[in-house]
């Protein structure tokens, strides 16, 4: 399986806004580590997974710790590594990817989400 980095954002927060009688509108703001670049499975390879993974450090996670309430997730001091390259997160291996990256890190997954997608030109 080759796993291919598309985005990594870290110090996510929510904004809300709504003044009386419009919209309550939630407004996302981010720092960009690696830069957005969408799926985009090759001709004639079928389907292709693409998987969102919320990861914290390693080091707090405990079940005291997480916040529920919270909208921010901070890389403050972390001093995260950019990965080398985007085919299998800079690792140059066919199975290696953002569990290696996230160990690398000192981060772990405490949440993840897919979907499938494939090029229209089967």
């Amino acid at each position: 399986m080759a796993q291919m980095c598309h985005w990594i954002v870290t110090n996510i927060t929510l904004s809300s806004s709504a003044a009386e009688g419009e919209e309550y509108v939630l407004t996302p703001m981010f720092d960009e580590l690696m830069s957005y670049v969408p799926p985009s499975p090759p001709p004639k390879t079928g389907y292709h997974r693409y998987v969102f993974a919320l990861l914290a450090p390693s080091s707090s996670i405990t079940t005291a710790a997480i916040d529920t309430s919270s909208t921010t997730i901070t890389a403050n001091g972390l001093d995260l590594k950019k990965p080398k390259d985007r085919p299998h997160w800079g690792y140059g291996k066919v199975g290696k990817g953002v569990r290696d990256w996230a160990e690398e890190n000192k981060l772990t997954v405490v949440g993840a989400n897919f979907f499938y997608a494939e090029n229209e030109k089967q």
